[in-house]
C-alpha cells in the first residue's frame, strides 16, 4: 500500500481513507487510458500562468476566463472549499490533472512548493511506469485534496493520466487555452521538455507583500523561497514569457487588462466584465518590510522593467 506523508493536505482520516480506497478499486475495475506518442515533439501551444503564491495567478486565470482564454472543463478545477476556501473564495482556478501531477513530481524529486527541487534534478526526471501504475492511488489515497469530488477525480482519472497530458489538452481544451499552477514556476524544465511550443505568464507582486500574504499557507516560505520561484524564470527568451505585475492590475486594472488582451490575441469585449472583479481588497500587505535579499531586489525590479503591464 501507498504510504505517503504530504504537506499542505487536508487532514485524511479513517473514513477518508476507506473511501478513498473504494474509489480507488471501484476505478480500477473502469479504466480505458490513453497514452500520448512518445515519437512526436507536441504541438500544443498551452499558456501556462505560474508565479510565487500569493501572487495574482488566480484572478489573472479568471480574468482570461472571462476574456476567453479556456481553463479546461470546470469539474476538473479545484475549488474553494473547507479549510483553503478562504485563500481565494471564487476558486483556485488549478486544473486538478496537472496540480496532481506537479506533486507526483515534487513527492518523487524529494522536494515541495517550499523546497522546490533543483534545475539538474529537473533536467534529468522522466516519470516512469511504476508513477504510471501507482498515480491513481497516489492522488486519491495519498494527496486526498478535498477542493474536487472523488466523482470528479475518477472521471478524470478514468481516461488520462501521467502519460496522456498532451492528450488530455487535446481532447479536453480549445485553443486558446491555459492551465495555472504556482508549481510551475519551479518545474519550468520538464514543461517546456513537454511542450517546446508553451509560453508562461508570470504574474509576481511585490516580494515581502506576497510573502506576508502567503503566511496564511505556511510559515516556511522566504526571500529564498521568492528568488528559486522566478531565477529560472527571467532567463527564459522573451517570445517564451510574459511577466504580469500584479500590483500594477491592481493600480491600473484597464491598461493590464489591454495587455492582457495585446499579448494572447483575446478580443477586449469582455475587459469592462473583466475590470469590475478587481477590488481594492486585494491590494493587502503593502507595508510588509524591505526587501533584504539583493538577488531578491534585483530580480524583482528585472521583472517589473519587463512586465507587459508596466
Amino acid at each position: 500500500m501507498l504510504q505517503l506523508k504530504l504537506q499542505y493536505i487536508e487532514e485524511n482520516k479513517w473514513f477518508h481513507q476507506w473511501y478513498n480506497r473504494f474509489c480507488l478499486d471501484k476505478l480500477n475495475k473502469n479504466r480505458n487510458l490513453y497514452t500520448d506518442s512518445t515519437t512526436e515533439i507536441s504541438n500544443e501551444k498551452p499558456l501556462f500562468i505560474t508565479g510565487f503564491f500569493r501572487s495574482g495567478t488566480s484572478v489573472t486565470a479568471k480574468l482570461l476566463n472571462i476574456m476567453g482564454m479556456d481553463l479546461g472543463p470546470e469539474k476538473h478545477l479545484l475549488k474553494a472549499k473547507n479549510k483553503r476556501a478562504q485563500l481565494n473564495p471564487d476558486g483556485f482556478f488549478e486544473n486538478y490533472l496537472f496540480m496532481e501531477t506537479s506533486l507526483m513530481l515534487f513527492t518523487k524529486l524529494n522536494s515541495w512548493g517550499h523546497l522546490p527541487p533543483t534545475e539538474s534534478a529537473l533536467n534529468n526526471f522522466e516519470f516512469s511506469a511504476t508513477d504510471k501504475q501507482t498515480f491513481a492511488e497516489f492522488t486519491l489515497c495519498g494527496v486526498h485534496d478535498d477542493r474536487i469530488s472523488n466523482k470528479n477525480k475518477m472521471a478524470v482519472l478514468k481516461n488520462y493520466d501521467l502519460f496522456s497530458l498532451n492528450t488530455y489538452l487535446q481532447k479536453e481544451f480549445k485553443f486558446p487555452y491555459a492551465i495555472k499552477n504556482p508549481h510551475f514556476s519551479v518545474m519550468t524544465e520538464f514543461l517546456l521538455k513537454k511542450w517546446p511550443q508553451a509560453t508562461l505568464l508570470v504574474c509576481f507582486r511585490e516580494p515581502m507583500a506576497a510573502i506576508a500574504s502567503a503566511a496564511k499557507i505556511t510559515s516556511m516560505l522566504n526571500q529564498e523561497i521568492y528568488l528559486k520561484y522566478y531565477e529560472q524564470l527571467v532567463k527564459l527568451p522573451d517570445n517564451k514569457v510574459a511577466f504580469f505585475s500584479f500590483d500594477h492590475l491592481l493600480k491600473n486594472p484597464q491598461k493590464s487588462l489591454n495587455a492582457l488582451c495585446n499579448n494572447f490575441n483575446l478580443a477586449t469585449q469582455k475587459i469592462k466584465i473583466a475590470e469590475s472583479i478587481i477590488k481594492p481588497a486585494l491590494h493587502r500587505y503593502k507595508n510588509a518590510g524591505e526587501i533584504t535579499n539583493e538577488k531578491v531586489k534585483e530580480i524583482y525590479h528585472l521583472m517589473i522593467n519587463k512586465a507587459i503591464n508596466k
